[in-house]
């Protein structure tokens, strides 16, 4: 498998597998739904569209972002893949 931190923007397309941890939590796979003005600093990861879950990349990159950790797999499997508001909430709650 092949796992590749994210650093910068442009990085994740639609469709990409990533790895994402939120402060202390597990790190929960999802898949990029949408990914809006890509390539800029304005650059938003939409994670799930019904729930409005998403990330810019400014803030993830400048450590303010919701999202701590962001990696990209790029080859091999995960099998199991949820963009449930779930995986998001604290303490699951």
């Amino acid at each position: 498998m092949n796992i590749i931190p994210i650093t910068g923007y442009g990085q994740i397309k639609e469709g990409d597998m990533l790895l994402v941890r939120r402060s202390n939590e597990f790190i929960a796979p999802v898949i990029a739904k949408q990914v809006l003005q890509a390539g800029t600093p304005e650059e938003e990861i939409v994670l799930s569209k019904t729930k409005n879950i998403y990330f810019i990349m400014l803030k993830f990159l400048d450590g303010s972002s919701w999202i701590k950790e962001c990696r990209k797999v790029e080859s091999g499997k995960i099998y199991s893949i949820s963009n449930s508001m779930y995986d998001f909430r604290s303490n699951h709650d």
